[in-house]
């Protein structure tokens, strides 16, 4: 009986042993999907047995039955500006997240296979103010963002439909730090889109969609 005790006690130390071990081999953050690829175009061999192999903070991931150093899976704010023209026939995948992209792009579908593209870009300054209208029929969008529109022009609303157009300076001066706690314009604690929503003095501070009139600092 005592030997069945210390046979198991034995495996039990090298079952802890073994995944204590194996938790240092692993680093932070979930591998990337796997790439579509063509026939002719897997690896011809592994270049990595566990994350340790791997430099910084790239993980030893499986891609396509063998296993190749990848940044962790990251997914960036923002969306990508390039026109695509879907094709019938499925392209080799060039990436499958945005964390193997340079900084400003994102892993997109383009055309027939998964490729770094740029972000889209809003360019600083404001749209002029539009009045409301009922539109009878939507226009076709002359823009669809900023990066569409020459030197500093902006896409803007227009009537029924997005065009470029001459952008408005921001006022001087800088929005508060501590936005939350900041003094609001007072005559209206309104939500606005550009400086010139707000009193002279006054500011549109803080995140997109949230923006409030603030004094300026």
């Amino acid at each position: 009986m005592k030997s069945i005790q210390v046979s198991l006690l034995g495996l039990l130390f090298c079952l802890v042993t073994l995944t204590t071990a194996n938790d240092k081999n692993v680093k932070s953050g979930v591998c990337p999907p796997e790439r579509f690829l063509n026939n002719n175009n897997y690896p011809v061999h592994s270049f990595c047995q566990n994350d340790t192999d791997c430099p910084g903070k790239q993980k030893c991931c499986v891609d396509n039955k063998f296993k190749m150093c990848n940044p962790p899976a990251r997914e960036r704010p923002g969306s990508w500006s390039a026109q695509t023209i879907p094709t019938s026939q499925r392209c080799h995948d060039l990436c499958t997240s945005d964390s193997e992209c340079a900084s400003g792009a994102k892993c997109c579908f383009k055309d027939c296979g998964m490729e770094c593209l740029p972000l889209l870009g809003e360019k600083k300054k404001f749209c002029p103010s539009e009045d409301i209208i009922n539109c009878v029929q939507a226009e076709r969008n002359l823009c669809n963002s900023d990066t569409g529109c020459p030197d500093d022009e902006k896409c803007c609303p227009y009537t029924c439909a997005n065009r470029c157009q001459i952008p408005l300076s921001e006022r001087s001066g800088k929005c508060p730090t501590d936005v939350t706690n900041a003094s609001k314009d007072g005559t209206r604690d309104q939500h606005c889109t550009s400086d010139y929503d707000c009193k002279k003095q006054h500011k549109c501070c803080g995140p997109k969609g949230k923006k409030k009139c603030l004094r300026a600092v």
